[in-house]
């Protein structure tokens, strides 16, 4: 019993962290870098008071991010495979699946105890991952 909960939590720690990873990555070469001056981002965290504000009606803009969405479904799809296919998230996949079937051959597989170690796999990487990407 206590084996299915060590190896449920462990592999589902692994599998979400290294998607937390995988999405950083895409998202760090994805999005530009830009760099904000200090004194801009203390008087104004929010930038209330930029110049570059647009006074158009919420309701068109709204409009218009649907209709872009809707045509680049195909799109969105080819650029976020990078990091649904990477190495991290395979390798922690198949180390997923080799500890159930390694569970199931030695006759040690507890389902009920297995998804109870799932469970806490995916809570814990959670807070891990936050805390993490916090002090980033």
């Amino acid at each position: 019993m206590l084996v299915n909960i060590v190896v449920g939590s462990i592999t589902a720690f692994l599998v979400i962290l290294s998607s937390f990873f995988s999405f950083q990555r895409l998202v760090k070469r994805k999005v530009p870098m830009y760099v904000n001056d200090p004194i801009d981002t203390i008087e104004d965290p929010h930038d209330l008071y930029s110049e570059n504000r647009d006074t158009e009606d919420i309701k068109e803009v709204i409009k218009e991010e649907k209709k872009a969405l809707k045509g680049k479904s195909f799109k969105n799809i080819y650029k976020g495979a990078p990091a649904s296919f990477s190495v991290y998230r395979i390798s922690s996949y198949g180390i997923f699946v080799m500890g159930f079937i390694y569970l199931q051959n030695n006759g040690f597989l507890d389902i009920w105890s297995y998804l109870g170690g799932i469970f806490f796999g995916l809570v814990s990487s959670i807070i891990v991952g936050m805390y993490i990407f916090k002090k980033r």
